[in-house]
């Protein structure tokens, strides 16, 4: 299923839960849970670690459970196949909505002539943040026209998603220890 993560493994449930922990309906967003009998007693040496992530659920019978609250965001289609959206601490929020940066850099890394895209959000008086969008160009390829580019991200996301600021560059800075990742946090401080 092209851009799905899959379904569960045998012996493994995951919910799509929403803020107050209730079962996501097909195609709505929520954050992915583990349940079932491969799920870890916690993080080995990191018991803030755990207490954030691994915690108690009532099972269907209503017993209580050790289940994992991943941070992922996620929707579950009406066939019961995954796809991730992002990171639940990654998301922007701006106008009153929760924006996942992947979604963004997906949608203008469609664009001829992007080779990478970095999504984020920017404290902002009004909005609560403002998205800024960093597009990082193919080798010496020239960066697309900002207003042929404006009117692309418009035609496919939602109004509210769209970046206050676009900022394109060539080249881009890899991870310490060269793992050929882009440095998303050194490309945000320097935009």
């Amino acid at each position: 299923r092209g851009g799905s993560i899959g379904k569960p493994i045998p012996d493994v449930e995951i919910l799509v839960l929403d803020k107050d922990g209730n079962e996501c309906p097909p195609d709505v967003p929520g954050e992915l849970v583990h349940r079932g009998g491969v799920i870890a007693k916690g993080y080995w040496n990191a018991p803030d670690k755990t207490v954030e992530r691994f915690k108690q659920r009532l099972d269907k019978s209503g017993n209580p459970e050790v289940v994992v609250y991943s941070g992922d965001l996620v929707r579950r289609d009406a066939e019961g196949y995954l796809y991730f959206m992002g990171r639940m601490d990654n998301m922007i929020k701006t106008s009153g909505h929760r924006v996942s940066p992947e979604e963004i850099e997906r949608v203008a890394e469609q664009m001829e002539g992007v080779e990478h895209a970095i999504a984020f959000g920017r404290e902002h008086d009004v909005l609560g943040e403002e998205i800024v969008l960093v597009c990082i160009t193919k080798g010496k390829t020239a960066a697309p026209d900002r207003v042929d580019f404006e009117r692309f991200l418009r035609q496919r996301l939602a109004a509210y998603m769209i970046p206050q600021h676009i900022l394109f560059k060539t080249g881009y800075e890899v991870t310490p220890g060269n793992q050929g990742k882009i440095d998303r946090r050194t490309i945000k401080e320097r935009a």
